[in-house]
């Protein structure tokens, strides 16, 4: 199954892999009214996490697509504003920010 998720509709959609049709459609979790804003989706292999463009993960339950959990990445203990583009390499979440094409590396082992 692939996800696919809209910037600013508050819509995701469920895509067949082989066909790319689209199978079904689930609501993006919201930090308020009118903020639907979905940047990033990256699979941990057993939930998935959504970025917003803050420095804050949302962690989704990848049948029901309701958060679990939040995340706020940091550094130098300051949150990491702009994040967006995800993924998983051995354990380790690897989001971009902003502009920078460099990964920023979160240690991830301990889960939601």
């Amino acid at each position: 199954m692939l996800h696919l998720l809209t910037w600013q509709s508050g819509n995701g959609y469920l895509l067949d892999p082989d066909t790319l049709n689209v199978t079904g459609r689930f609501a993006i979790p919201s930090k308020g009214p009118n903020d639907h804003e979905a940047w990033g989706l990256a699979s941990t292999g057993t939930l998935l996490v959504m970025s917003d463009g803050t420095a804050r993960l949302t962690v989704l339950e990848p049948i029901t697509f309701k958060p679990v959990n939040h995340l706020t990445i940091q550094e130098d203990g300051r949150p990491v504003r702009r994040m967006n583009e995800m993924e998983f390499v051995e354990g380790r979440c690897l989001p971009t920010s902003g502009r920078k094409t460099a990964l920023r590396s979160s240690v991830w082992s301990r889960g939601p």
